[in-house]
């Protein structure tokens, strides 16, 4: 793959280990409130003093686990800011020549020509970037299957930031507490999405070794699937 290793997100059963960690925590604390709740040793005042002093532990705990999430989730974002390519010692000068290029063909420069141009730094994220704005921002031939490429990481970080705005009121034993329908349907979701990133960023590995009309295809049957699920 054009000099860089294949990127895993793997961000699936990382959440789930953290869940699974808070979920442990959580149900002892709970199980302690309710031997609190049980106890005829003690007067009232004491285990009620005693049970708020759980409760705040478990605010924390919600706290600590949210930073978690949010944590891996923008470590991600960085991991994939980041990514690149065994750069030659003309690269400056490749993209220079690439960008003199597409200016001086003008509103001619057909997509696969486009493609072409843009294939040799397919997989370096921020190279990836400049292009997708110079070509989203051009008159002419709208380049379709190229902007697609060039969109790829950018879709990836907008799930993860979406996800990361979540984590950050993920757990809240307050109102979701570990044993409730409520966290069961949350947890659900958040490892739906996960596994979305991840397939994501899967996609984008085999698609940096396909030509130009292998991606138009692919395109093609990506947004195909996506009106049939919306109906």
């Amino acid at each position: 793959m054009k000099g860089r290793d294949e990127m895993k997100t793997d961000i699936k059963n990382k959440i789930q280990a953290i869940i699974e960690q808070y979920s442990t925590i959580t149900k002892a604390l709970l199980n302690d409130i309710k031997e609190l709740e049980a106890d005829q040793v003690y007067s009232a005042d004491y285990r009620q003093d005693k049970i708020r002093q759980v409760q705040a532990l478990m605010k924390e705990t919600d706290g600590k686990f949210n930073a978690q999430l949010v944590e891996l989730l923008q470590g991600t974002i960085q991991d994939i800011n980041g990514i690149s390519l065994n750069k030659p010692a003309d690269y400056q000068a490749q993209i220079s020549n690439a960008l003199e290029f597409i200016k001086m063909s003008g509103e001619g420069l057909t997509d696969e020509q486009a493609f072409e141009i843009i294939t040799p730094f397919l997989g370096d994220y921020r190279t990836m970037r400049l292009f997708r704005n110079v070509f989203a921002n051009r008159s002419g031939n709208t380049c379709n299957v190229t902007l697609f490429m060039l969109s790829r990481f950018d879709a990836i970080i907008a799930k993860l930031e979406e996800l990361a705005d979540l984590a950050k009121q993920f757990f809240n034993c307050g109102s979701y507490a570990v044993n409730s329908l409520g966290f069961t349907i949350r947890t659900n979701m958040v490892l739906g999405e996960a596994e979305a990133i991840d397939s994501m960023m899967d996609k984008l590995n085999d698609r940096l070794k396909l030509n130009f009309s292998e991606i138009e295809e692919d395109m093609e049957k990506e947004i195909q699937d996506e009106l049939t699920a919306e109906e």
